[in-house]
C-alpha cells in the first residue's frame, strides 16, 4: 500500500507541474496527460486502500477511470467548462471508490479518519467547481487565464 500510495503523490506532483505549464507546453500534455494523472492518482489511492486492507485489486473500478478520463479530455481539450464539470464528476467518483472502501472494512486509528475526512474535502471542492462551471459562475478563461503571458497562479484539476 505505501508504494501506491507514495506513487499517487509523485503522479499528482508531475500533474501539477504539467497544469502550471499550461500555454508553455503541448495542451495535450497540460490538459490530456496531466487530468489523467490525476485520475491515476485517485485510482492508485484506492489500489492503496485495497492493499492495506489486504484485499485484492478492484481493476474495474480503478483502470476504466483513468481511461475515461484521457478519451474525454482529449475530446474536450477546448472547452474549459465541460472539463471542470469531467473532473467534478469522475474524479469524485473515484473518490468515493475510496470512502466506500475505507466504509466496508473500517480500521482501527486515526488515520483511515483522516484521509476520510481529507476525501470528503476535496470532493466538495470538485463538486462546488463542476456546479460553478455548469451553471455559468465559472470564469471561462480558468482561475487565472489561459496564456503564459498573463502570469503565474495556481489552476486546479481540470483546469490544464
Amino acid at each position: 500500500g505505501q508504494g501506491l500510495w507514495a506513487t499517487a503523490l509523485l503522479m499528482q506532483s508531475l500533474a501539477y507541474v504539467l497544469l502550471a505549464l499550461r500555454g508553455r507546453i503541448p495542451d495535450m500534455l497540460s490538459i490530456v496527460v496531466a487530468n489523467g494523472l490525476l485520475a491515476g492518482v485517485f485510482a492508485s489511492l484506492l489500489a492503496a486502500v485495497y492493499q492495506f486492507q489486504r484485499r485484492p485489486l478492484p481493476w474495474r473500478q480503478i483502470v476504466p477511470p483513468v481511461l475515461v478520463t484521457l478519451a474525454l479530455f482529449a475530446a474536450f481539450r477546448e472547452d474549459y467548462a465541460a472539463r471542470l464539470v469531467l473532473a467534478g464528476v469522475i474524479y469524485t467518483g473515484q473518490l468515493g471508490l475510496v470512502l466506500w472502501a475505507l466504509r466496508q472494512h473500517p480500521s482501527e486509528g486515526r488515520g483511515a479518519r483522516m484521509v476520510a475526512i481529507g476525501i470528503w474535502l476535496q470532493c466538495g471542492m470538485l463538486v462546488v467547481g463542476a456546479v460553478a462551471a455548469a451553471t455559468g459562475h465559472m470564469p471561462t478563461a480558468g482561475l487565472v487565464g489561459t496564456a503564459y503571458r498573463e502570469g503565474p497562479g495556481v489552476r486546479g484539476p481540470g483546469s490544464g
